[in-house]
């Protein structure tokens, strides 16, 4: 496997989050990830528990846009500023930021941390 940079990954991430297919999730996630952030406060772990993220955020929604903001990379993390825009099937309209930070080992991601902001 070529060694990515870890905004090469990050930027991978987001954009499964963007199409709601996590079908390359293994190219960029380890099968020792742990999401900290997680869903409803529990982590996630593995290949299976990011794919399993994108596909319940996806689903959430009606349509969505997520946009990177800001994102830099040293060493083995990467941190972005994201905006996610959308509208929920309830009629909720979502206008919101996060940070996310990610840790990364042999090209994939290995944590992942989150925070609305």
């Amino acid at each position: 496997m070529d060694e990515r940079d870890t905004t090469d990954v990050l930027r991978a991430m987001v954009a499964m989050f963007v199409s709601g297919d996590p079908a390359e999730a293994a190219a960029v996630v380890s099968p020792d990830y742990l999401d900290h952030q997680g869903i409803e406060g529990t982590p996630i772990q593995g290949i299976e528990g990011f794919a399993r993220v994108v596909r319940t955020n996806h689903h959430r929604f009606v349509r969505q846009n997520i946009t990177i903001q800001d994102l830099f990379g040293i060493d083995d993390r990467a941190v972005a500023r994201l905006r996610w825009q959308g509208r929920r099937h309830d009629g909720t309209d979502i206008d919101r930021e996060t940070i996310d930070v990610i840790r990364t080992a042999d090209g994939r991601a290995v944590e992942h941390w989150g925070a609305q902001v």
